[in-house]
């Protein structure tokens, strides 16, 4: 089984594949807005309800409005767009990185396009949430960065299991840069926040089994 840690790769994918993903997502990839409070899954409500409804020193930091998405491939609901092949060379990268021990397949990619929001904004951070928190341990979330911007992701210190937590604590603090790619295992809060100074943030969110 893979080790349950943080993985960071900053020179992992090349230049040439990083400027093509570049431009894909800036000129052909279509968009579709989403509102993260209401349309999110219910993992992701039953977070956000309870991080504002808790006495939690987090509470007052928490900031969400609208974002555009693109969903390349969500197993659970057959989901599956054009564009799915463009961004598969990500997961041999991956694999190619641990030598091919492991065999990786994806359960969902989507893209996410945040905008920007206004300086006063600046110490306020999305929802704190897991992509899954009813996997194994073979499930992982891995974050690719399309383009240099603020709006840093926080990984935390806490897994899921369950409501109330007792404590929160923030682990690492990660700003996006063109072609790095951050990896965790997909029961791990984490948040992903608005950009202040860059106009936009845009990221690969796969998440992905990783078998003998």
């Amino acid at each position: 089984m893979l080790e349950n840690k943080v993985y960071i790769f900053e020179d992992l994918i090349p230049k040439n594949y990083q400027d093509y993903l570049e431009v894909l997502f800036l000129s052909s990839l279509p968009w579709y807005a989403n509102n993260l409070i209401q349309t999110t899954t219910y993992k992701d409500k039953e977070s956000y309800d309870y991080f504002i409804s808790s006495n939690n020193p987090i509470q007052e930091q928490i900031f969400e409005t609208y974002q555009f998405i693109h969903q390349f491939i969500d197993v659970d609901s057959d989901i599956f767009s054009p564009h799915f092949l463009e961004i598969t060379p990500l997961i041999h990268y991956i694999q190619d990185y641990f030598k091919y021990e492991y065999k990786v397949t994806p359960k969902r990619i989507k893209a996410n396009f945040k905008h920007q929001i206004p300086p006063e904004y600046t110490s306020k951070i999305n929802t704190p949430h897991v992509d899954y928190h009813d996997e194994s341990n073979d499930l992982f979330t891995i974050i690719y960065y399309v383009n240099d911007s603020d709006g840093d992701t926080i990984l935390f210190n806490e897994y899921y299991e369950g409501y109330p937590i007792s404590t929160f604590s923030q682990q690492k603090q990660i700003t996006p840069k063109k072609g790095k790619l951050v990896m965790f295992p997909s029961k791990l809060f984490h948040s992903g926040n608005f950009p202040v100074l860059s106009p936009f943030r845009s990221v690969i969110n796969l998440n992905v089994n990783f078998f003998k």
